[in-house]
């Protein structure tokens, strides 16, 4: 590695990506094709409720001194991506050599085109919190890495002239579109992954997402941080342990790469990463029958979501409806029960609420559900589940977390999940769709607050249907739970549009399905009508003008 007036320079594979290390001013710069794509903000930290930065003299808002105390350097060999040489940095408040809180590190790999930015934490922080509220997930208490966004009209960054392609909101189309000022925010919502391209040379892009503890390490563009693009733990997380630790990965092309390319790779390396196989290598995907066959779903937006035939329980309407199925030919090889059967808060029938008791409640399958599988539909079954209510009749004797606002309960325990599991299994279930995913973080703030507890949660998820057989569909994910899922072998779809309703948007799911392919997941769109007028809808004079558009991309998304 070079070194020129304190400058050291490291390159990656072939070049294509480098990292300028300035070790005076503890400025880098990450350059590719000559040009300076990334320039670094300060390095900072927020513990003990006050900020510590690198240069706070370059900050919007009063800061502390962050001192660097030691720099070293080592190579070595990753299992995964192979040679690489190490520059780490450790950080103090305090302007001595035996205490540092704080170790940020360079790995730059010589055989992939690939930076990580690793953040470790060799002791105990507490006070890292910096509010409650949702907008909260769009600070982070530490940065690194951390890039230069023009914050006025003077500044000019080439960052701003880049075309970016990322996820925005839950289900926005406008994943795409030049410079990160004045549309990207990140945190909770979008920005990871967050590819960068060059508007002329499409092959000549970068990647930048979280590479380990998927539900802690977010980017944004904290309004703290001079809204720079910031990687890091999001605001709020109270404190951490010591020896966790954070790892950012930066991938750039190489050439002939374009955006398609390059995303696929980056989810190849993703699933490399966590040893989960993509689905379309598993030795059943073609015969899989969610991929495979004709369904009937009865989820929002469906004729017979909340609704019943007239003077009929729930039961006796999907007699009749597997008779006229199998009185027209049409070929049904699986049905979707949604969250209609089961207890929710307050003994609330309709959806609102979360899950009380997951069992079939007499009014809808008098004869529950395992008898309407093997004895009347004969086919196997996908089930809705979601949150658990504070008021669910579990928790005497198993733990769980009550959400303090009053809504969402979290289950704590393995052997609950497994119990939740193996129940469907013997129902004849062999899908369970996990809806409401977002408020696990969006209406639960206490699951938010330490570095475990929602990340444990998809765990159990994945532990527990992995012992029970059953397969996994992923519906409302924030995107912390979309690349959570590389943590999960059982996920194998996952619903990437917005509900069926008069929206008529709802079928364009191109772009998102790019993302969620490359990390190993089979996506698709709601369900839809057939045919453009349902008699005696619940949904009053809705009609449905786009039927064999809906059929196509149903079709061409499993």
């Amino acid at each position: 590695m070079p070194t020129m007036n304190n400058i050291q320079i490291f390159h990656s594979y072939k070049n294509s990506v480098s990292l300028y290390w300035n070790s005076d001013t503890h400025e880098y710069r990450i350059i590719r094709d000559n040009q300076i794509w990334f320039e670094s903000g300060p390095f900072v930290i927020h513990f003990n409720q006050t900020y510590y930065s690198s240069a706070p003299e370059q900050e919007i808002m009063p800061m502390l001194p962050l001192y660097l105390i030691e720099q070293y350097q080592k190579i070595g060999n990753d299992v995964i991506f192979g040679l690489f040489n190490k520059l780490s940095l450790r950080w103090s408040y305090i302007n001595t050599t035996n205490n540092f809180i704080w170790e940020t590190s360079f790995k730059i790999f010589q055989e992939q085109s690939i930076i990580l930015f690793e953040q470790y934490f060799p002791v105990d922080l507490n006070g890292m919190s910096q509010g409650n509220v949702r907008d909260t997930f769009k600070y982070v208490s530490t940065a690194f890495p951390r890039f230069k966004v023009s914050f006025n009209e003077t500044d000019q960054y080439l960052i701003d002239q880049l075309g970016h392609f990322t996820f925005l909101d839950a289900w926005d189309l406008n994943m795409r579109g030049i410079g990160l000022k004045n549309v990207f925010n990140g945190g909770l919502y979008s920005g990871n992954p967050l590819l960068l391209y060059n508007l002329t040379k499409l092959d000549s892009n970068i990647i930048l997402s979280s590479l380990t503890n998927f539900m802690t390490n977010f980017q944004t563009r904290s309004p703290s941080l001079n809204y720079h693009l910031s990687c890091g733990l999001h605001g709020r997380i109270h404190q951490i342990e010591q020896s966790f630790s954070l790892t950012t990965i930066l991938l750039a092309s190489q050439s002939k790469q374009g955006i398609n390319q390059i995303i696929n790779l980056w989810g190849k390396l993703m699933l490399q990463y966590y040893g989960k196989e993509h689905v379309k290598e598993q030795k059943d995907f073609h015969n899989d029958f969610y991929v495979s066959k004709l369904g009937y779903y009865t989820d929002t937006g469906a004729y017979y979501w909340y609704n019943k035939e007239a003077n009929l329980t729930y039961e006796q309407t999907f007699i009749k409806l597997k008779e006229y199925h199998l009185k027209e030919h049409i070929p049904i090889q699986y049905y979707e029960l949604d969250s209609y059967w089961y207890y929710k808060q307050n003994n609330n029938t309709g959806e609102h609420g979360g899950i009380k008791l997951y069992e079939p409640r007499p009014d809808v399958f008098p004869n529950g559900i395992e008898i309407l599988q093997r004895e009347i539909l004969k086919t196997p079954l996908i089930v809705h589940h979601k949150y658990y209510s504070t008021d669910n009749l579990y928790q005497n004797k198993y733990q769980f977390l009550n959400g303090s606002d009053g809504k969402v309960s979290l289950p704590l325990e393995q052997i609950f999940f497994n119990k939740i599991f193996s129940q469907i299994k013997q129902w004849g279930v062999e899908i369970l769709i996990q809806d409401w995913l977002s408020s696990v973080y969006e209406d639960m703030p206490d699951s938010s607050w330490d570095i475990h507890t929602a990340r444990e949660y998809h765990l159990h998820l994945a532990e527990g249907s992995k012992q029970a057989g059953i397969k996994l569909i992923y519906c409302m994910p924030l995107i912390p739970d979309i690349i959570e899922t590389l943590e999960n072998t059982q996920v194998h779809y996952m619903r990437v549009s917005d509900d069926y309703s008069e929206n008529i948007n709802q079928w364009n799911i191109g772009r998102v399905s790019i993302i969620t392919w490359a990390i190993g997941i089979i996506p698709f769109k709601d369900t839809f009508w057939t045919t453009s007028i349902q008699p005696q809808s619940p949904y009053g004079n809705f009609t449905e003008p786009n039927v064999q558009l809906n059929a196509l991309i149903a079709l061409m998304s499993l």
